[in-house]
């Protein structure tokens, strides 16, 4: 036997036992996933005994599995009889640092290892310590994901020390850990030697401008990156972000939701903006206020972005100005099928501008405006607009203060979009 996949199977230490006594026979098993089940501390010293004997085991998945402290111990020893493992997850394990120190001391033996998640696992800042120090051994891995774990600042720094040496890195997902602009800024000294890194994900930690110069001179390294993902932060005007940005040609995929991103921000940022030719989908969505002023300066960055096809930017706030500047962007952002645009304080004459730049967009498939005072002028504008685009399916306009005659006119619209399959 080779593979054995047993996941989500409500496993029981009362089954794992005898399971884990099979194994000590499959000495040819390179692949076992047993997530998603409920092993606890008796179901890991049977599988743990059982795996000493899986030397051969290439991949090994026991995520979701309630080890816990003890069980994680227990489990961590049997890594050392495994020289051939490249695939290793195990997140939501709840191990704790203690775990995770001496998790960390066994995983720098496994010099093959390519692919390592230990997502939310309650790993603090001792642990984090522990892991940052066997962590440049791993020069194999291609793959990282620490999420939410609360390493905080200081471990933070560590790690950015630890990430130079993992040359081959190809994806790094550390959202939610606490960082803040201290660790981030270490994070992205460390991501200067990381030139083939695709996936960056630093969502959710936490720091504001101060970091944004460290991370913008790590970004300049990063030409292979195709996904950048700094949602849910307190970036407001981070100029520094801007040259580092712009290096990334590559880049398909850009979400900065969820911060403060002012007027000046979106200003500073829409100059790199419009250098990435590659991207695909750009999110600046509700928590921002880049208001009217950064609209305009996003619509004059999406006539050099033919790539574009999927846009948020909802709860900005960008008003009638904004929408009419987006529209003469939309012109030549042909490619769009998603457009998110709701809860932005868009009137009636605000719309007017907008349906200049819809008509064009002969791909849309998804519009949302929902919550903005349109009206029924504003739904007759769009109505004209929208009439013509063979391909949309989806139209939110909850919200919109559309009486009779706006709706009658949307009605008329709807006869001609024979592909819309929901209004709301």
């Amino acid at each position: 036997l080779e593979r054995l996949y047993v996941s989500a199977n409500s496993l029981t230490p009362v089954s794992t036992v005898p399971l884990g006594n099979a194994l000590r026979s499959l000495t040819a098993l390179r692949r076992l996933r047993c997530a998603d089940n409920q092993l606890d501390l008796y179901g890991a010293l049977a599988f743990a005994a059982g795996l000493r004997s899986a030397t051969a085991l290439e991949e090994l998945d026991l995520s979701g599995a309630e080890l816990g402290l003890e069980g994680t111990t227990e489990f961590a020893g049997a890594l050392s009889r495994m020289p051939n493992l490249t695939f290793l997850l195990l997140g939501r394990n709840a191990m704790g640092d203690e775990a995770a120190a001496t998790l960390s001391r066994e995983i720098a033996s496994l010099s093959l290892l390519d692919t390592l998640d230990l997502e939310d696992n309650m790993i603090g800042e001792s642990g984090a310590i522990a892991f940052t120090v066997a962590l440049p051994g791993m020069k194999a891995l291609r793959s990282l994901n620490l999420r939410e774990n609360p390493f905080g600042a200081v471990a933070g720094i560590a790690l950015g020390q630890a990430l130079a040496k993992l040359t081959r890195l190809e994806e790094l997902v550390l959202s939610r850990m606490d960082l803040c602009d201290e660790g981030v800024d270490a994070v992205g000294a460390g991501l200067e030697t990381l030139t083939n890194l695709r996936v960056l994900d630093l969502s959710a930690n936490r720091f504001g401008d101060e970091a944004a110069e460290g991370l913008g001179r790590g970004l300049k390294s990063l030409g292979r990156l195709r996904l950048l993902n700094l949602a849910d932060n307190k970036l407001s005007n981070p100029k520094a972000l801007r040259d580092g940005l712009a290096r990334l040609r590559a880049l398909e995929q850009l979400d900065l939701s969820g911060n403060e991103l002012s007027a000046e921000g979106a200003e500073a940022l829409s100059g790199a903006l419009g250098e990435l030719t590659s991207l695909r989908v750009l999110k600046v969505a509700e928590g921002n206020q880049i208001s009217d002023e950064g609209a305009e300066a996003l619509a004059e960055a999406l006539l050099r972005m033919p790539s574009l096809a999927v846009l948020c930017l909802s709860g900005n706030d960008i008003g009638d100005s904004g929408a009419y500047a987006l529209g003469e962007g939309f012109q030549k952002a042909t490619a769009l099928h998603t457009l998110f645009l709701h809860d932005n304080n868009i009137s009636s004459t605000g719309a007017t501008g907008l349906s200049l730049g819809l008509a064009d967009l002969k791909e849309l498939h998804t519009l949302s405006l929902y919550d903005n005072p349109l009206e029924d002028d504003g739904a007759n504008s769009l109505s004209a607009a929208i009439s013509g685009l063979a391909f949309l399916q989806h139209l939110d306009l909850q919200g919109c203060g559309i009486g009779d005659d706006g709706m009658k006119g949307l009605a008329q619209g709807i006869r001609r979009m024979p592909s819309l399959r929901s209004i709301d």
